[in-house]
């Protein structure tokens, strides 16, 4: 418990706060989300999927299965970042018009290449994923990602919506995720050198990021719950 308790410490109880505020939307998910936003379910259940793993290495730190777990954790991290990559732009998907269907398949396709260039140039140099690659491959998430969103409030002021615009619920989809990557960009850029210099201060730091994850969770409560109005 005593472990538990200095690793959760370590982020100010943000990580903490943002693994209860994932769980709260996973459970609001199954319970509200309807239509094109039932994917929102299977996010939460991955994320929450992949934080308990994450967690559980803390049980393994010092013991002769670490070494072989901080790969395994690096994977999972690699694999959920494409994860969420997907999730996101299929939601986007379905709200474009055609024209910016296309635009965001090049991107996803880019994405998905730079994905695999990673990979394998780290399996082929050292034989398994270094966190700084997966750090890289998330700072490629921000950056392609802020274009779709940057799509959606180009297409949506184009045209004049029969509702307000925070009834819309890909508006609080886009603009949570545009919040988040925005917001921690910089330290994103900063994460290698952060971590190679100063790891007391990255770690610290880190609670940036978990801070606009509970942003970005509230705001898709936010869109299921303006999915269901609409739908009922």
């Amino acid at each position: 418990m005593e472990s538990l308790i200095k690793y959760f410490g370590g982020s100010y109880y943000t990580y903490l706060l943002v693994f209860l505020t994932s769980l709260i939307a996973f459970v609001f998910s199954l319970k509200n989300a309807n239509g094109n936003f039932k994917i929102f379910q299977l996010y939460f259940f991955v994320y929450l999927f992949c934080q308990v793993f994450f967690i559980s290495g803390d049980f393994v730190y010092k013991t002769k299965w670490w070494l072989n777990y901080m790969p395994l954790q690096y994977t999972v991290d690699f694999i959920f970042t494409i994860f969420e990559f997907l999730i996101f732009s299929i939601v986007f998907y379905k709200s474009f018009q055609r024209f910016y269907r296309i635009i965001l398949l090049v991107i996803v396709s880019i994405f998905l290449v730079i994905s695999f260039y990673l990979l394998y140039f780290d399996e082929l140099a050292f034989g398994f994923l270094q966190l700084s690659t997966v750090e890289n491959l998330f700072l490629w998430q921000s950056f392609l990602l802020i274009i779709p969103c940057c799509l959606y409030f180009h297409q949506v002021f184009k045209v004049l919506l029969p509702f307000p615009l925070i009834s819309d619920p890909i508006f609080w989809v886009a603009s949570g995720l545009t919040c988040f990557h925005l917001a921690t960009l910089p330290f994103t850029l900063l994460m290698n050198y952060l971590r190679s210099t100063d790891f007391s201060l990255y770690t610290s730091l880190y609670s940036i990021v978990y801070i606009f994850y509970m942003l970005l969770f509230t705001s898709i409560l936010k869109a299921i719950s303006c999915r269901q109005k609409l739908a009922s």
